[in-house]
């Protein structure tokens, strides 16, 4: 009975075109414009995580109202590098 079912597995066969394999990139992922904005959006979100701890429980000084900007703008900055293509050089 088992010998049955392999047959019918083998005549509905795909016999479209094939697709060819996936090439590797030819130059490098990231340029270094581009680890350079990486890098930039990590020391921001480091700073802002760092006054981060300055601030206050009821949050109304200065660290409270800064920090925010800093973490998220990090985080926006790192985006932007990997979102935007530089010409590698």
């Amino acid at each position: 009975m088992r010998q049955n079912s392999t047959r019918q597995h083998k005549d509905h066969k795909k016999t479209g075109p094939q697709t060819p394999p996936a090439l590797a990139p030819s130059g490098p992922v990231l340029t270094n414009t581009q680890w350079r904005g990486i890098l930039a959006g990590i020391s921001l979100a480091g700073i802002g995580f760092t006054i981060l701890s300055l601030a206050d429980p009821a949050g109304r000084n200065w660290a409270s109202y800064l920090c925010p900007f800093l973490i998220l703008g990090g985080y926006a900055v790192i985006g932007a590098a990997l979102w935007k293509k530089y010409p590698s050089n």
